[in-house]
C-alpha cells in the first residue's frame, strides 16, 4: 500500500508540471469524452489488465468498446490552447489496441464552428509484437487549437491513458507572419466600405453608440471588453426581413500564392444566434467588375489575387443584429488551397465579344447546342434575326440554336450559367429573346427559364411560333429558389432562339433552415442549456421559469448568461420574454428603461405596457392612446386611432372593423393583410385562413399571401402547416411533389409525410427501409424498425428499439443522450431528464 501510495504521489507531482494533463486516477479536467467510453482499472480488464501511469491492476484507464460497425469515440481538449511564444507544444498519450488496423487519428480543430479541421497522425495499425501500451508523441502547430482524438471503426477494445499537452524539444516556434489586422480601433478601419445599394449597410462604431442605434447590438467590443472599442455592425433590425443582405468589403488586395498559406480569423456576432441568420465570407476576385459575446470563426484562404467581402443575410422578418471585430490574415499549417471564384454578384453579358460569357451548353440533355452568332452569319437569312438586340447592328453578336433537319419532337436546347450568382430580394432575370418557325399558329416552341429544365420549377416560359421580333423578358426571381439558370426548347420545326442582355441572375442557392430548440436540462450532476454544459451556483435549486428565464438561489439566468439581478427573490418571468424583479424591468437579457415597474405588464406577442409607455420588444412605441391600446394576435395590435403589425403603423382604412384571422393574417371591411402587407385578393367577404401559411376565397388558394397554382380550389385542403394537396396534386409550400398515391398521402408531422409507397422530409424523398413502420417521434426524430432520424437524415445509433424523443430536441437510447441529432458528451443516460417550461 505504500508503494502504490509513493507511486501516487510522484505521479501527481510530475503530472502537475503538464500545461494539461489526464491519467484517469482523479477527475480528467482537461478533456472531454464522447461517445462509447468507460474508465476502467486492471481488476476488470477492457482489454489490459493494467494501467500505463501506475502499471498496476489498480490503475484506471478510458476504454472504447462500441457494438460492432460502429464509430463513436471522441476526446477532445475542454479549452483552446493558445500559442507559445518561447518552446513547441507536443501532444502525448498511451494506447493499447487488440485490433490490428483502423486506431484512431489526432486532429486539431479551429474556430468556434470547428470551421478547420486537419489530421496530424493515424494510428492505423499496431505492431503485432506489441503486447503493452505504445506511445504516440505528436508535435503541435504553432496556432490557436483544440485537439481531437477520434476511432476509427473498430470491433476490437481500444484503450487510452496518460494524455497529456506538454512542452517538447525542438527550435523556438516562428510567430505567424501578418498579411493583414484590424481591430477597428485604428486607421485600419479605412479599409472597409459597405457596398452601396444593398439593404444592410455596415457601420464602424463604438460600443455604446452601435448599442444605442441597435438594441442588441453587443454591449462590448472583442478588443478591449467594453462600450469604448470599435467594431463593425449592420443596424438591421428595424429594416430586417426576408433576401435583405449587405456587404462588407476589405478593399486591401491579397496575393496568396501556393508557397506559403494564410487564414482569415475574426471575431463575429449575432443575435440570437439560434435563429435564421447567416455570416458569410466571400473571396472577391480581381479581374471580376451564443450570449452577447464574439464568436472565433477561422478560414483557409485560398490561393489567388482578390480581396474579401463580408455577407450578412437573412431570410425571416425578426429581429437581428450582427457585428464583426478583430480581423487577422495571418499564416497558418495547412496545405494551399484554391477555388475557381465562381460565386458572382451580378451578371451581365452582350455575347458581342464572341464568347458565352460562362454559359455553358447542358451537353446531357441538349440535340442542338446554343453558340454565338450574328445577324451576318446565321445560316437561315429567312429565319433570322438579321440584327442584334443590344446594337440593332448585324454584326452585334446573340446566342443562337440552330435546329436542322431531321427534326424530332424530342429537339431541345439547354444553356445555363456556370458560375454562382448570390441571392438577394428584389433580384431578377433580364433577357431579350426571338423566336421564328417555318410552322404557323401551331405554337410547337416552348421557350422556358426554369431551375433545373423541368417545369415543376419554372421561373418563366412561352409557347409560340413567332415573337415578332426582339422581345423583352424580365423575370421576378422567387427568394430561395434554387437552380441552375437554364434554357431549353422543345420543336418539331425549324427554331432559331437566341438569348440576350441576361443581367442579375440567381443560380444555385440553397437555404440551410435549421429548428433550433434551446431548452434546460439536468442529471445528478449539472445543468444544460441546448445541450452543453452551464456553469450554475446549485444543480439541485435552479428552476426553470419559461421563456429560457431561470434561477436557482444564488443566480438568475437567460438561456445560458447569468443576469445582474439586485432581487432574487422578487424575480419572475411574464411572458413574451418580459421579466422583472421589484427593481427593474427586463426583455431577454436586457435592463429596460421604464417608468412604474409596478404597473408593468405584458400584453402577449412582443407587446407590453406600463401607465405611460407601450412597449414592443423592449423599445418604446409612439402611441397615441396607451390605454387602449391592445396586442391581438399574430404580431397585429391596436389602439382606438391606429393598427400596428410588430413595431410599425399600418394603412387601415377600418381600425373598428380590424381583425386578426391567424397565422400572419387578418382584414378589415376593405382589405386582406397578411404579415402586415395588404394582399391583392378578390374577395374580401369569402377570405378565410386554412392552416398554416395557407388561406382561400372563392377564387384563389394563397401560400404566404401569394397566389398557388391549384386545378381544383374546392377539393383544395391543407394536411400540416407546409403539406397539402387537391384531388390531383400533393404540395409542399408552393411545390408540387412528384407523389405516387395522391389519396394515401398524409402527413405525419415536423416536416415528415408518407405516402403508401415513399417517406418525405419537406419536399425530399428519403431512403427508408420500411414505409409502414416509419413513425414521428416528436422533437423533429423519427423512426422506422432499422433506423433513426433527425430532420430527414439518418443517426448512428446503437439500439432503434429503446430510442425515444423528448421536447424540445432531447432524446436518449439505453447508451446515449442526445440534442439536436448529436450525442451529449457524459449525460447520464440513467438519470437524465429534462425540465418542462412553467
Amino acid at each position: 500500500m505504500l508503494l502504490i501510495l509513493f507511486i501516487l504521489l510522484c505521479q501527481t507531482f510530475l503530472s502537475q508540471g503538464a500545461i494539461l494533463n489526464c491519467d484517469f486516477e482523479t477527475n480528467c479536467n482537461d478533456f472531454a469524452l464522447y461517445g462509447f467510453w468507460a474508465i476502467i482499472d486492471g481488476y476488470h480488464p477492457q482489454p489490459i489488465d493494467h494501467d500505463h501511469t501506475l502499471n498496476i491492476e489498480a490503475g484506471h484507464y478510458v476504454f472504447y468498446n462500441p457494438s460492432p460497425g460502429t464509430r463513436g469515440f471522441e476526446m477532445r481538449t475542454q479549452n483552446w490552447l493558445q500559442p507559445s511564444t518561447d518552446r513547441p507544444l507536443c501532444f502525448r498519450m498511451w494506447y493499447y489496441s487488440s485490433q490490428i488496423n483502423f486506431l484512431f487519428s489526432v486532429q486539431v480543430v479551429q474556430g468556434e464552428g470547428v470551421e478547420l479541421i486537419r489530421t496530424l497522425a493515424s494510428v492505423v495499425d499496431k505492431n503485432v509484437s506489441t503486447v503493452d501500451w505504445t506511445l504516440i508523441n505528436v508535435k503541435l502547430p504553432n496556432e490557436k487549437i483544440k485537439i481531437s482524438v477520434q476511432t476509427n471503426l473498430t470491433q476490437k477494445y481500444l484503450a487510452f491513458d496518460d494524455i497529456s499537452v506538454d512542452y517538447c524539444d525542438g527550435p523556438r516556434p516562428s510567430p505567424p507572419k501578418v498579411l493583414f489586422t484590424c481591430d477597428f480601433e485604428s486607421p485600419c478601419s479605412d479599409n472597409f466600405v459597405s457596398l452601396p445599394k444593398y439593404p444592410y449597410q455596415w457601420l464602424i462604431s463604438n460600443a455604446s453608440d452601435a448599442n444605442s442605434i441597435e438594441f442588441f447590438a453587443p454591449s462590448a467590443d472583442y478588443t478591449f471588453g467594453n462600450g469604448s472599442g470599435h467594431y463593425a455592425f449592420v443596424p438591421a433590425s428595424k429594416i430586417v426581413d426576408n433576401g435583405k443582405v449587405g456587404y462588407l468589403h476589405l478593399q486591401k488586395q491579397l496575393q496568396i500564392t501556393s508557397q506559403e498559406s494564410y487564414c482569415l480569423n475574426f471575431q463575429y456576432y449575432a443575435y440570437p444566434s439560434s435563429d435564421r441568420s447567416y455570416l458569410k465570407i466571400y473571396s472577391w476576385a480581381s479581374d471580376e467588375s451564443k450570449a452577447i459575446q464574439m464568436a472565433w470563426g477561422i478560414i483557409n484562404l485560398p490561393v489567388g489575387n482578390y480581396s474579401l467581402l463580408f455577407r450578412v443575410d437573412t431570410d425571416t422578418s425578426f429581429t437581428y443584429s450582427f457585428a464583426l471585430d478583430n480581423i487577422d490574415i495571418t499564416s497558418c499549417d495547412y496545405p494551399p488551397s484554391s477555388t475557381s471564384y465562381n460565386s458572382l454578384l451580378s451578371f451581365s453579358c452582350n455575347f458581342d465579344n464572341s464568347t458565352m460569357c460562362d454559359m455553358i451548353n447542358d451537353e446531357m440533355s441538349s440535340t442542338f447546342n446554343f453558340t454565338i452568332f450574328t445577324g451576318d452569319t446565321i445560316p437561315d437569312q429567312e429565319l433570322g434575326p438579321d440584327r442584334d438586340h443590344t446594337n440593332n447592328s448585324t454584326s452585334g453578336g446573340f446566342l443562337y440554336w440552330n435546329q436542322y433537319l431531321p427534326v424530332n419532337t424530342s429537339d431541345r436546347g439547354r444553356v445555363y450559367l456556370s458560375k454562382k450568382i448570390e441571392q438577394y430580394a428584389g433580384m431578377c432575370v433580364k433577357f431579350a429573346y426571338y423566336v421564328k418557325s417555318k410552322v404557323v399558329n401551331k405554337n410547337t416552341t416552348v421557350i422556358r427559364l426554369s431551375g433545373d429544365g423541368y417545369s415543376s420549377t419554372g421561373l418563366w416560359y412561352q409557347v409560340l411560333d413567332d415573337s415578332q421580333g426582339w422581345q423583352i423578358a424580365l423575370v421576378p426571381l422567387r427568394l430561395g429558389f434554387r437552380f441552375h439558370h437554364r434554357l431549353y426548347n422543345d420543336a418539331n420545326n425549324r427554331l432559331n432562339h437566341k438569348l440576350r442582355s441576361v443581367t442579375t441572375v440567381q443560380s444555385r442557392l440553397a437555404m440551410d433552415i435549421y429548428n433550433l430548440y434551446p431548452a434546460y436540462g439536468k442529471d445528478n450532476y449539472n445543468v444544460y442549456f441546448a445541450g452543453e454544459k452551464m456553469n450554475v451556483g446549485s444543480v439541485n435549486s435552479f428552476e426553470v421559469l419559461g421563456n429560457f428565464y431561470a434561477k436557482d438561489k444564488w443566480n438568475v439566468y437567460y438561456m445560458n448568461k447569468k443576469l445582474d439581478i439586485i432581487s432574487i427573490g422578487s424575480f419572475h418571468e411574464l411572458g413574451s420574454g418580459y421579466a422583472k424583479d421589484n427593481y427593474n424591468v427586463y426583455f431577454l437579457d436586457k435592463k429596460l428603461d421604464v417608468i412604474s415597474v409596478s404597473s408593468f405588464k405584458t400584453l402577449g406577442y412582443r407587446y407590453a405596457k406600463d401607465n405611460y409607455n407601450v412597449y414592443y420588444i423592449g423599445r418604446k412605441l409612439d402611441v397615441i392612446s396607451v390605454s387602449s391600446f391592445v396586442a391581438l394576435d399574430n404580431r397585429y395590435a391596436k389602439d382606438n386611432y391606429n393598427v400596428y403589425y410588430l413595431d410599425k403603423k399600418l394603412d387601415v382604412i377600418s381600425v373598428s372593423s380590424f381583425k386578426v384571422l391567424g397565422n400572419g393574417y387578418a382584414k378589415d371591411n376593405y382589405n386582406v393583410y397578411y404579415l402586415g402587407k395588404r394582399l391583392n385578393v378578390i374577395s374580401v367577404s369569402s377570405f378565410e385562413v386554412l392552416h398554416g401559411a395557407y388561406a382561400k376565397d372563392n377564387y384563389n388558394v394563397y401560400l404566404a399571401g401569394e397566389k398557388l397554382d391549384v386545378i381544383s380550389i374546392s377539393s383544395f385542403k391543407v394536411l400540416s402547416s407546409d403539406y397539402a394537396k387537391d384531388n390531383y396534386n400533393v404540395y409542399y409550400l408552393n411545390k408540387k411533389l412528384d407523389v405516387i398515391s395522391v389519396n394515401s398521402f398524409q402527413a405525419l408531422g415536423h416536416g415528415y409525410a408518407k405516402d403508401n409507397y415513399n417517406v418525405y422530409y419537406l419536399d425530399k424523398k428519403l431512403d427508408v427501409i420500411s414505409v409502414s413502420s416509419f413513425k414521428v417521434l416528436g422533437g423533429d426524430y423519427a423512426k422506422d424498425n432499422y433506423n433513426v432520424y433527425y430532420i430527414g437524415r439518418k443517426l448512428d445509433v446503437i439500439s432503434v428499439y429503446s430510442f425515444e424523443a423528448s421536447s424540445n430536441g432531447y432524446a436518449k437510447d439505453n447508451y446515449n443522450v442526445y440534442y439536436m441529432g448529436k450525442k451529449i458528451p457524459g449525460a447520464s443516460v440513467s438519470s437524465f431528464t429534462l425540465f418542462k417550461q412553467k
